[in-house]
Order: structure tokens, then sequence, then C-alpha cells
């Protein structure tokens, strides 16, 4: 097999983390999340804010914007919650922010110097059942 190349404006030169996921693991399975608190999706280039179950493990896809800070993103539905609630390291604004996956299913920032509505990544969430 030929080594790929990657050449600027290529769709491989695109891809950004959740499109390099999708490459990698599929796009099969993956739900929309119902965004609430006026927090709505970034939009292109990145997913629409998601979920899959996989194994007993929830993971999480896309970028909000928009919304009301510290408050509830989404909801996960039943079968998608963690049993505890659960503190993730991400981004938002670009600065690190704590992210909380509630066992209520509860989706929001809980946290972080600088963060904002500018931008939260929910990408590369995985939260064990």
């Amino acid at each position: 097999m030929a080594k790929p190349t990657f050449t600027a404006g290529t769709k491989l030169a695109a891809l950004k983390l959740t499109q390099i996921a999708d490459f990698l693991y599929g796009t099969d399975g993956w739900t929309n999340l119902t965004l609430v608190n006026s927090w709505v999706s970034y939009g292109f280039p990145y997913s629409t804010p998601g979920y899959r179950v996989s194994a007993d493990v929830v993971h999480l896809r896309g970028m909000v914007k928009s919304g009301t800070f510290l408050a509830v993103i989404a909801t996960l539905p039943l079968g998608a919650r963690p049993e505890a609630n659960r503190l993730i390291r991400g981004v938002s604004n670009g600065v690190a922010t704590a992210i909380e996956v509630a066992s209520n299913g509860d989706i929001q920032v809980a946290g972080g110097a600088g963060g904002s509505n500018a931008y939260v990544s929910l990408d590369g969430i995985t939260i064990p059942l």
C-alpha cells in the first residue's frame, strides 16, 4: 500500500479530531444530543454533538457554543448515564476546564478559569457505565 500524502486543501489535510475518530471507528451508532439552555452545535467543520454507547462505555463528540455558561448542555438518556458523577478534563474557549457528566445524565461545564460559552468541546470524552 502506498504511503498517503497530506496535500494542503485535501480531505485528509482538513480532518479534525472528531473526523479522525469517525474515520478510525466509523460513524455508526451515533445519536445527536438534544441541546438545552441556548447551547447550539458549533457547526462545520466539527461534528454535531452526539453520543454512542459501545462495550459499556459512553462516548461523546462534537462542539457546542453560545449557551448559558455553567448550565446544563444536554442530558444523556437512561442506558447512557454513568453510575456516579464524573469530572472530565475538557476545553472551553481554548483553556482547560472541567466537564461534569452526572449520574442523572446532565452534561455541563463545571468550572475552569477563562472558560466561556465561546465553545466547549465534547470530543474524546469517554465514560464507563
